[in-house]
């Protein structure tokens, strides 16, 4: 698990991401347009730039390890709500560079559920036996193998 290197560049985003909005908030008069003027700073930027920000601190603050452990159903849900709410607002205020993120999550994902269904869970035929009993009570029973031995011992849960 890389969960060390994934806070980290979690946090560099988002002081990349406040260096950012302070030196075009405080610097920048705007842009400079086509007829050499220049234009005052686009409202809905800065507000995307805010979502995006606030959805990334949220995102950190709601994974610290507390919340994490206590309440695992709440981060994960926030993680994804936050996490679309942070991609949506990154592609809206033109950072169109989130996407190679976005394919490298996505590739990422695609790898872990083929390894857990392939490779992980691959479960031989015959190995488990799933069977609905009386009073709404379902056995789930798999073969298991002692080293050593040939013949499979039925383990009940």
């Amino acid at each position: 698990r890389a969960l060390r290197y994934h806070k980290l560049f979690a946090f560099l985003a988002i002081a990349t991401g406040a260096f950012h909005g302070i030196g075009c908030y405080t610097f920048s008069k705007g842009e400079i347009g086509d007829d050499g003027q220049v234009e005052e700073m686009d409202f809905g930027e800065m507000t995307t730039g805010w979502i995006f920000e606030g959805s990334m601190v949220l995102l950190c603050l709601l994974s610290l390890t507390p919340i994490r452990r206590n309440c695992f159903e709440f981060f994960l849900t926030s993680h994804v709500v936050f996490f679309l709410a942070a991609g949506a607002s990154g592609l809206a205020h033109g950072a169109g560079v989130i996407t190679f993120g976005g394919i490298a999550w996505l590739a990422d994902i695609l790898v872990r559920y083929f390894y857990m269904a392939c490779v992980r869970y691959n479960l031989p035929k015959g190995a488990a036996e799933l069977k609905a009993l009386p009073a709404d009570v379902i056995r789930l029973r798999f073969l298991r193998k002692r080293s050593g031995s040939e013949e499979g011992i039925p383990f009940d849960y």
